[in-house]
């Protein structure tokens, strides 16, 4: 039986290689396995360091992983760059969440329901101051469109407290002149209207003080809406 013999090609030192000897040396790469052999390298002259290593499973020599320092060096730069962007865009969106007056949708003191701030003043005063007070924060008594938020004002009312609604030629309107739809059954039918244990009422003096609720749109971009 003839005797098997494997090639194998040794790498000369980087000083004294070639592009021919490195040729030869890559022409060993594929070479089957010796026995008992670990694993090979060389290195290309004047460049980065190229490793090859035995595999067992396909009895071959595949390149392996062999970082240069250079591209070490590249991947260092790289990463504290992106970690330094990083830095500076979290630090540059926590100053604008500070700095942003605008962030909270309803001014300090003020109720968030329903896209709506509310305030309840509990300073009593006449229908027609209370609204001129509520007018001076860019706002209105308070208003409901809907059954939650009249439930709502409810909730925050400590007592009996002026709304929004007033007679204007027999009928109910609300202050920006839009008519009032019959949505709850509004007691007494007088001209001033008043929220009062869980009821909606109206009394004929609209100079009695009460507590009031003011309401307005949320705050965006520095205005009301």
């Amino acid at each position: 039986m003839a005797k098997h013999v494997a090639r194998h090609h040794s790498c000369p030192p980087p000083a004294t290689s070639t592009i021919k000897d490195v040729q030869m040396c890559s022409r060993s790469h594929s070479d089957p396995l010796l026995p008992g052999s670990h694993g090979q390298g060389f290195n290309v002259p004047q460049g980065n360091p190229c490793c090859w290593a035995p595999s067992r499973k396909f009895g071959r020599f595949f390149p392996t992983r062999c970082w240069s320092q250079t591209r070490v060096w590249k991947i260092i730069f790289l990463v504290l760059c992106l970690t330094f962007v990083f830095v500076y865009l979290s630090f540059t969106w926590l100053k604008a969440c500070d700095t942003d007056p605008f962030t909270e949708p309803c001014p300090e003191g003020w109720s968030y329901f329903m896209k709506t701030c509310h305030y309840f003043n509990k300073s009593e005063l006449s229908w027609n101051t209370s609204q001129d007070h509520c007018g001076s924060h860019n706002a209105s008594l308070a208003v409901f469109p809907s059954e939650k938020e009249l439930d709502y004002l409810f909730t925050i009312c400590k007592n009996d407290c002026w709304i929004d609604l007033r007679k204007k030629a027999g009928t109910y309107q609300w202050t920006n002149g839009t008519p009032y739809h019959n949505l709850f059954e509004i007691l007494n039918n007088e001209e001033c209207v008043y929220i009062k244990d869980h009821k909606v009422l109206s009394t004929p003096d609209c100079l009695l003080p009460r507590a009031f609720i003011c309401t307005m749109g949320r705050k965006s971009s520095g205005t009301i809406i």
